[in-house]
């Protein structure tokens, strides 16, 4: 046998005959690699496994190829973050809060715009399943006189709609305003006790937004509101309130002091520099923002995201329009131009609710045009 590599083989034969000059013959032999053997039932799964390869890399060619105009506007301007996919930030407190509940209550407080409503909302969408959990808004045209009816009312109502029930909530439209602190703790007993049935470790959790709201209520009512929240009865309900400026001072004429030795107060304050570049950059991943460009965007916002979200739609707008995905300083210019010179009922936003130091941006970029 004559050994051969893998692949072209050049070899030289000579042949000798009696009586004659010895032939030279130049040979090419090629040897093919041996072929390993598949089994059969392996088969199915590579394809498979080159066909999701070439598909995710067409999907990533489209995302990065598409003209702008065919995608819809990605930030979110003026609602609360409902998906976890387009919240970002806040992940080390929703940590801390998710994974020690307390008994306590909890009262997150900030300036209006801050984010508050989307924080209760992910808690809301991110706890673990042992937590029957309840969103509640303090509506500003609400009566105050059947406040407490109409949390009783939503409670059996998300109730109801989870676990397929059908709790009777004729007797609380039947009291009316006749409805009182103690009928609503004997209802929202009823219910955290539905809760135990169903899990050894269940928890009745009530996440009530625009808490600050009662600040203009009636005394008695609000005293009324207090002592069911923070009542030591229930042993598995808890609360967590969201509001701006509940507490200020811990002055006995003042009603945030009656919240404030048994509530523990959480300040939501501005984004950091890298959560706001993540709140930019991820919702659309095939914008090229570069350096300058996020700089200013988190300086003229100050890290608010509600600021950040309002001018990045801003900038997706006018980047469809030019259909242009490189985002320079200039651009951002622009765009943050014709925001502040756009009327203030169409951004939603009221003069004298914006923070001081955002007045004075505006103030200062309107002069200059």
């Amino acid at each position: 046998a004559i050994p051969l590599i893998i692949g072209q083989n050049r070899m030289e034969v000579e042949v000798r005959d009696a009586g004659s000059a010895p032939t030279l013959t130049l040979m090419n032999i090629d040897r093919p690699a041996p072929v390993t053997s598949v089994r059969w039932y392996y088969i199915p799964g590579i394809v498979g496994t080159l066909l999701a390869i070439f598909f995710f890399v067409i999907r990533q060619v489209l995302k990065r190829t598409v003209g702008l105009k065919e995608i819809r506007n990605p930030y979110i301007r003026g609602n609360p973050i409902e998906s976890v996919e387009n919240f970002f930030g806040r992940e080390e407190l929703l940590n801390r809060i998710q994974r020690d509940l307390p008994m306590h209550p909890i009262i997150i407080f900030g300036e209006r715009r801050i984010g508050k409503s989307s924080l209760l909302l992910q808690l809301e969408n991110r706890l673990d399943e042992n937590i029957f959990s309840v969103y509640l808004t303090i509506e500003k045209a609400q009566v105050k006189e059947n406040l407490l009816a109409k949390i009783a009312i939503d409670v059996f109502r998300a109730f109801n709609k989870k676990y397929a029930t059908n709790f009777d909530q004729k007797r609380i439209n039947d009291l009316g305003n006749a409805y009182d602190p103690s009928d609503l703790e004997d209802d929202l007993d009823k219910i955290a006790n539905e809760v135990l049935k169903r899990n050894a470790n269940g928890i009745l959790l009530l996440l009530i937004d625009e808490i600050d709201r009662i600040n203009n209520w009636h005394f008695d009512l609000q005293q009324n509101f207090r002592a069911v929240l923070l009542q030591q009865r229930i042993n598995n309900l808890r609360v967590i309130m969201a509001g701006v400026r509940i507490t200020e001072e811990k002055s006995t004429d003042d009603i945030a002091s009656e919240w404030y030795n048994p509530c523990e107060f959480i300040e939501l304050d501005c984004f950091s520099y890298a959560d706001s570049i993540r709140l930019i950059q991820e919702p659309a991943k095939y914008l090229n923002y570069n350096g300058e460009s996020l700089r200013f965007i988190y300086d003229v916002c100050g890290g608010r995201p509600f600021f950040i979200q309002m001018l990045c739609y801003k900038i997706f707008y006018l980047a469809q329009k030019k259909s242009n995905k490189d985002i320079i300083l200039e651009f951002v210019e622009n765009a943050w131009s014709e925001l502040v010179n756009e009327h203030s009922s169409k951004i939603s936003i009221k003069w004298n609710k914006l923070p001081s130091e955002l007045q004075d941006i505006i103030k200062n970029q309107r002069q200059l045009d």
